[in-house]
């Protein structure tokens, strides 16, 4: 017998795009501009190495972007909250990816995306 395989054409996700449904972006922040968005509905915000906050979350290295990009292919109508932890490294702490978690929860995000991996197993913990 053969498996059948399934994709998002068939029911129960054929016909939808993610309208009204808001996904957070926990990366390098997303460059709204870029023509892989194709002009998606985006927010953000920065979350710095010590807590402070800002509205600058344009991307800088292209990860977020790259993943922004890859949802909204499957999910076009979502309304993208971009939460940059990311600056000119995909480096930061678990203290700031723990802030940027609490911070994407706030505004109703339905789903929030990390697509990273801490090397520290005691970060992992914090996170886990």
């Amino acid at each position: 017998m053969t498996a059948r395989r399934f994709t998002l054409d068939d029911p129960p996700f054929a016909g939808l795009t993610g309208k009204g449904v808001r996904v957070a972006i926990i990366d390098s922040g997303v460059h709204a501009a870029n023509p892989h968005i194709g002009g998606a509905q985006v927010s953000g915000v920065r979350i710095g190495a010590d807590g402070e906050t800002d509205g600058d979350f344009v991307d800088r290295i292209g990860h977020g972007t790259a993943v922004a990009a890859a949802i909204l292919e499957k999910a076009p109508g979502i309304d993208l909250l971009a939460v940059r932890v990311f600056d000119r490294s995909l480096a930061t702490s678990a203290v700031v990816l723990a802030a940027a978690i609490s911070w994407a929860a706030l505004p109703a995000a339905r789903l929030i995306n990390l697509s990273l991996g801490p090397a520290n197993p005691k970060a992992a913990e914090m996170l886990g």
